[in-house]
């Protein structure tokens, strides 16, 4: 049965507003004047600073604040940040309440709050998301109207149709000069018709529609353009000098060209799914001089990209199956993502700042630790590294390793490492880190274990990175965290070119490390702090305490004693 036919806390924004308030204070933001009566701060506020309050809210604890007073009431009919969701809306529902009953509830709600909204209001933004049965629907189509007769500046629409057919687009709207963000998931849509009824557009994104027609032009003030998963085009020419960021992940079914014309201006390039070729990628990344930001994720074409530009800043290239060599000068580079198989790095030129993320999946070949040790010693000067693999065990040095080869990262000083499997044995992992970058100043080491759902591949399936189908199980995750800090001791003058490894160009971690603080998070096992006392207790030949969480422990004689307890 369903409640009232409609769930209280969607009612109350719609409610009389000459009905006598249930609560006429805020209890945690009142005070008591000289007289003794109640004063209510957050109300006596200026209306644009109690919207931006709101504003925080989602809008199911926006619509209840109307229950405070008539003054609030007056404050959620006027609120000019709209955010309709039909998923909460079900939430408040009977679960033996069909499909349709929920979504014509969910539409009546609708169309009796623009009854009850001030006419008068402008609105900043609208956002509507709905299930729907039909390829038209009047309700939802006058809800559009309104928006859009009140002045809407950013309109977010996501029709999920349970046939999986897109929603058709109305033609029947007017040009509208205010809206300036627009964002559609699953319509069929004209794009030149809907850049002529938004001239003032300047972002537009297409989430799984369908685009009727090949993409050849675009409204003079669009500076954002982003299509994920859609088709029926079978090109893209862009010929724009004002847009400043394309983003294009294609449809695996519907790959559509891609060829960008004079975007002189174009500063965030990103594209998931496309055939482009080395010499697309060679020409176009010439042409955009003031280009900062690249992804390029699963673009299978690819083979040798050498990228020479003097503003990228950030570059990700995940996911390309096909590279056989990348080579990168971008002097001002400072963060940089690369997912896939070790393949040769021919160069690697950028900012002395460059924070690194190196998404690494194991080729089980011979010489392997070869090329990951070539690999590494490319991000020697970074300022950050981070390594994410699937096993520990791809980051344990082989026999051979530590006698045959030097350190790659000996100027390294912050390495995080992500490893989504159990770590069994972390005494080994540590020590191989601390021989790939001995002069560390922090080391992060995450675990991330799957307890149910799909199993992880890379860190593009992690945390953050859902699938957003609902017949897919999320991934449950057991995450175990252990920080490390280092501190040396200072080189003397007079030591500078006296090496305790006579193999090694400086001197080894065992021979310099002075004290070390070890923290430990979600879930870390008490044997394996207490086996990494003993390791460091151990090997550190000067080693003076260690600090593992709230407690201090001394070194003395390669074994570690209780020296005192920190007070928090």
């Amino acid at each position: 049965m369903v409640k009232d036919e409609a769930a209280l806390d969607w009612k109350v924004s719609t409610a009389d507003a000459n009905e006598e308030p249930r609560n006429k204070k805020i209890a945690s933001e009142s005070k008591t004047d000289d007289l003794g009566e109640v004063v209510d701060r957050i109300s006596n506020l200026p209306q644009p600073i109690t919207h931006h309050i709101m504003s925080f809210l989602p809008t199911k604890d926006a619509a209840r604040s109307s229950v405070l007073s008539k003054r609030w009431r007056y404050l959620w009919v006027s609120f000019p940040i709209l955010d309709f969701d039909q998923s909460d809306f079900e939430m408040d529902l009977s679960q033996s309440v069909d499909a349709f009953k929920i979504q014509d509830l969910f539409l009546t709600y609708l169309e009796n709050y623009i009854q009850h909204r001030e006419s008068v209001v402008k609105i900043d933004k609208f956002r509507l998301r709905a299930e729907v049965f039909l390829q038209a629907d009047s309700r939802i189509n006058s809800v559009i109207d309104w928006a859009l007769e009140h002045g809407v500046k950013q309109l977010d629409l996501d029709l999920i149709n349970q046939n999986c057919l897109p929603y058709n687009w109305p033609n029947s709207l007017c040009p509208k000069e205010s809206v300036t963000s627009l964002k559609l998931g699953t319509f069929n849509l004209d794009l030149h018709d809907l850049l002529l009824v938004f001239p003032s557009l300047q972002e537009l994104v297409l989430r799984g529609c369908k685009v009727l027609k090949d993409i050849e032009c675009l409204g003079a003030n669009l500076k954002t353009l982003a299509l994920d998963e859609c088709e029926g085009f079978r090109s893209i020419k862009i010929e724009s000098c004002n847009l400043q960021s394309f983003l294009y992940y294609a449809n695996p079914h519907n790959q559509g060209t891609v060829t960008l014309i004079a975007c002189t201006f174009l500063k965030v390039l990103s594209l998931r799914n496309v055939g482009i070729e080395d010499k697309w990628l060679e020409h176009h990344i010439s042409e955009l001089v003031h280009l900062e930001d690249l992804t390029l994720d699963c673009c299978f074409e690819l083979r040798v990209v050498n990228l020479f530009h003097g503003k990228l800043k950030r570059l990700s290239l995940l996911r390309c199956k096909k590279f056989v060599e990348v080579g990168i000068d971008c002097p001002k580079l400072y963060c940089f993502t690369y997912a896939g198989e070790i393949v040769t790095f021919g160069s690697l030129n950028s900012s002395s700042h460059l924070n690194a993320t190196l998404i690494l999946s194991r080729n089980q070949t011979k010489g392997w630790f070869v090329k990951l040790r070539r690999l590494l010693s490319l991000f020697d000067h970074c300022k950050v590294l981070s390594l994410v693999c699937k096993s520990y065990q791809d980051l344990i040095i082989p026999e051979y390793g530590k006698d045959d080869f030097l350190p790659p990262l000996h100027d390294l000083k912050h390495l995080k490492v992500e490893c989504h499997s159990t770590i069994e044995d972390y005494i080994k992992l540590v020590d191989d880190l601390l021989w790939f970058s001995p002069h560390l100043e922090t080391l992060s080491i995450v675990s991330m274990v799957v307890e149910s759902g799909r199993e992880v591949v890379n860190s593009l399936d992690a945390p953050n990175h859902k699938t957003g189908d609902p017949d897919v199980m999320e991934p449950s995750y057991c995450k175990k965290k252990l920080d490390f800090k280092f501190q040396y001791k200072k080189l003397l003058a007079e030591d500078e070119d006296s090496f305790c490894c006579v193999m090694h160009p400086k001197e080894c971690w065992q021979h310099r490390l002075k004290k070390v603080m070890i923290n430990s998070f979600d879930g870390s096992v008490h044997d394996d702090k207490k086996n990494l006392l003993k390791y460091f207790s151990e090997n550190g030949k000067i080693l003076e305490s260690i600090q593992n969480d709230s407690q201090v422990f001394g070194v003395l004689q390669g074994k570690y004693f209780e020296q005192s307890t920190i007070l928090s």
